[in-house]
């Protein structure tokens, strides 16, 4: 013990890791060192991030396909217009099928425009009708 206390002492370390628990238990106890805070480091702990958001900030708005303005026409004129025989002839069904998709999914991107809407605060459960019927509650709590 006097070896590891003549170390610690001649050189300034701001941690000294003590591997054996007969050592530590000796080094915690020692009088000269009461300032020493021992820590149990025989277990390594577990790695991990945590990303937290702010819930006072503003969430940037997420864009969707906006169903309701979907030009239909040149959406079908774009997709008719592809020769599926020649393109999917001697293919397997995955590659067909991949060929397909990717076909859909650019005539989607070319033809239903995009909309921004907002994020809410409010629970799945909250719907259109309770809001009103907390609207009715209100306006008449101010009418008394």
């Amino acid at each position: 013990m006097s070896e590891l206390q003549a170390i610690a002492s001649t050189l300034s370390q701001d941690i000294i890791a003590v591997n054996e628990t007969w050592l530590n238990s000796q080094w915690k106890t020692s009088p000269s060192h009461k300032w020493i805070r021992s820590y149990r480091q025989d277990r390594r702990p577990p790695d991990f991030t945590l990303e937290v958001q702010d819930p006072n900030s503003r969430t940037q708005h997420k864009q969707v396909l906006d169903h309701k303005r979907v030009n239909f026409e040149l959406m079908k004129e774009e997709l008719g217009s592809n020769n599926y025989e020649v393109l999917m002839s001697n293919k397997n069904a995955e590659e067909c099928y991949m060929i397909l998709k990717e076909k859909i999914a650019t005539a989607t991107e070319h033809h239903i425009p995009r909309k921004q809407i907002r994020p809410t605060n409010n629970p799945p459960w909250f719907s259109q009708e309770i809001k009103r019927l907390i609207n009715v509650r209100r306006q008449s709590y101010r009418r008394l």
